[in-house]
């Protein structure tokens, strides 16, 4: 048994870093919030994020 998706409740920072480091790892995230702004807020977060890792070359195409 093998886990592809992951569930994630919450879009706090804690929540966002989770998310981010499963996303990262090759897995498919699922982000669960109850708050519309606070998911579109949170989702920027990590696109932001991811981005500024992407330039520093701390990302790789072949997640490990």
């Amino acid at each position: 048994m093998s886990i592809i998706n992951i569930g994630v409740i919450g879009a706090g920072q804690i929540s966002l870093g989770i998310a981010q480091a499963f996303a990262t790892s090759g897995f498919q995230v699922i982000l669960n919030e109850i708050d519309a702004l606070t998911l579109d807020r949170g989702l920027q977060s990590i696109s932001s994020s991811s981005a500024r890792l992407n330039t520093k070359g701390s990302l790789t195409s072949n997640p490990t």
